[in-house]
């Protein structure tokens, strides 16, 4: 069984905001938004899971930098 958690997931919006968010820097945008969620949640500790692109490896390593007293783990797939 899993522990009690929460899934944050990326949400997607046909509107022409969520296109100009496409265009934006993935590495800005990502540690903005995950940095975010971690600040609204001061005392959970969170895993982080993506993959090798859109800048996920630099992101979640500049997150473990920022948080490391609340990231536990970060897995990420290769999607080479």
């Amino acid at each position: 069984s899993f522990p009690l958690g929460s899934f944050h997931l990326k949400q997607i919006r046909a509107k022409p905001s969520a296109v100009l968010n496409l265009l934006s820097d993935p590495f800005e945008r990502k540690c903005s938004t995950i940095g975010s969620i971690i600040d609204a949640y001061p005392k959970r500790i969170f895993v982080l899971v993506g993959d090798t692109g859109e800048k996920d490896p630099e992101v979640y390593g500049e997150i473990v930098r920022r948080y490391p007293n609340q990231i536990w783990r970060g897995y990420l797939r290769d999607g080479g």
